[in-house]
């Protein structure tokens, strides 16, 4: 969408109706928003989460892991904190409400079912929380009922839990679907076993038994005992790493009590009304079908874990330059040092900027709300400078000490990121002189 259509767009949509007036509209009520909404309200600025969700606190409510210290990561306790700190500090949310257009300069748009929300938010400044989504894994049957994605699996059995099937395999090798796997396990779940998805173009998950090792070396820290933590190490390195893969025994073996079935791929997902089991063929190490290899293993439930990717549609559309980094999960908006995108009074923190765990998405909030703050002019250059570098120590030491890290290569991401920001801000200064 090109800017002028974007102002027709504006004229024509952003009618008459109940209108909210508010300083900062926060799109995403997850670890970023929330963290952004305190330290903005703390400022005094006026702030309005919207989130799609009947409960505030994103993917933290389907949180549930013990750490390596052996403590637990309740998520749905840290979004419970977060949400009465912002609420204790006036911060408005809007739930079960639908952003489903941003028009300049900031018009937001709103649907809820209740109808009983404002049609209407006019914010000085906007930041995006939008977070992540999952990368589906294209299989025969993934229709069928049983069949359903880790992340809302993860959501049934900590937030609600509902115990999503008896006996279920994991379709996809990748930290989510691991750590996901273990909760659903926790949670009642038989794991039949967790596999390989068929080659496709589409998933980002380890499609080969090479790639699966290269992933298990990626999870040393995590190794129980000394001696695995050394074997997985070792891993790392790609000699090692084939002689892994080629000596991988067929019959898998068991972390958690769960199969770990590295040299089979799922073909097909099978059922008439429901999952009944799924076609699965041995593999040789680098992913192709052993011919004659195929056998059905029975399950109720499949989970397909394909790896996330940030949800960037809505900056797109309302015109921030984005930019492609694998090493970031994908499409992301570029942003600046204090998470400020090439529109005028739009800011971005969470996975929206680059695949990461609920603690950096915080820190990445608070950064976003002492950068709103210095924009609206609630706070001094030069104590925002200082609080702007201590956000930045923050979310390092919060990167390096990650529990879960899903992209390998974050930080050279980062560091990507930083570059073709300092280009494109240099690129606008020439075109202005």
């Amino acid at each position: 969408m090109q800017p002028d259509l974007k102002v027709q767009c504006a004229r024509k949509n952003a009618g008459p109706g109940h209108l909210m007036q508010t300083d900062v509209a926060i799109i995403g009520g997850g670890p970023a928003g929330l963290s952004a909404a305190t330290v903005l309200a703390s400022y005094g600025a006026k702030v309005v989460v919207v989130d799609e969700q009947a409960h505030i606190g994103g993917r933290l409510l389907g949180q549930l892991y013990q750490k390596r210290n052996g403590t637990w990561w309740i998520g749905r306790h840290i979004a419970h904190d977060l949400e009465q700190q912002a609420t204790n500090s006036s911060v408005q949310f809007l739930t079960e409400t639908s952003v489903w257009g941003v028009f300049p300069q900031w018009t937001l748009r709103l649907y809820s079912p209740s109808r009983v929300v404002p049609e209407t938010i006019q914010a000085s400044c906007v930041l995006i929380c939008t977070g992540a989504a999952q990368v589906p894994i294209p299989i025969a049957g993934w229709t069928l009922p049983g069949v359903m994605g880790v992340g809302a699996a993860q959501m049934l059995v900590n937030a609600y839990h509902v115990r999503p099937g008896k006996r279920a395999l994991v379709i996809g090798v990748d930290l989510l679907g691991l750590t996901i796997a273990r909760e659903l396990q926790l949670g009642g779940v038989d794991i039949a076993g967790i596999v390989l998805p068929d080659k496709s173009l589409v998933s980002r998950t380890s499609d080969s038994p090479l790639a699966a090792m290269k992933f298990l070396g990626q999870l040393s820290d995590w190794a129980p005992t000394w001696m695995m933590r050394r074997i997985a190490y070792g891993l790392r390195h790609p000699f090692w790493a084939s002689q892994a893969a080629r000596l991988f025994p067929h019959g898998g073996i068991k972390i958690w009590d769960m199969p770990l079935l590295f040299r089979q791929a799922a073909t097909a997902i099978l059922g008439e009304q429901q999952v009944e089991g799924v076609t699965v063929v041995d593999v040789q190490t680098n992913g192709d079908p052993i011919p004659g290899s195929e056998h059905v293993m029975a399950v109720d439930t499949v989970f397909l874990s394909g790896g996330l990717y940030p949800l960037a549609e809505l900056p797109a559309a309302m015109g921030c330059r984005l930019a492609f980094i694998p090493e970031l999960g994908g499409q992301v908006p570029l942003y600046g040092p204090w998470g400020e995108t090439t529109l005028e009074s739009v800011f971005v923190a969470g996975s929206v900027t680059g695949i990461e765990g609920a603690q950096v998405a915080m820190e990445q909030g608070i950064l976003a709300g002492i950068g709103i703050a210095r924009h609206l002019g609630l706070i001094d250059q030069d104590d925002a400078e200082a609080q702007r570098q201590k956000a930045h120590e923050k979310i390092w030491l919060a990167r390096s000490s990650a529990e879960v890290q899903f992209l390998a290569s974050i930080q050279t991401g980062r560091n990507l990121m930083k570059t073709l920001w300092q280009n494109a801000k240099a690129a606008t200064t020439v075109s202005d002189t």
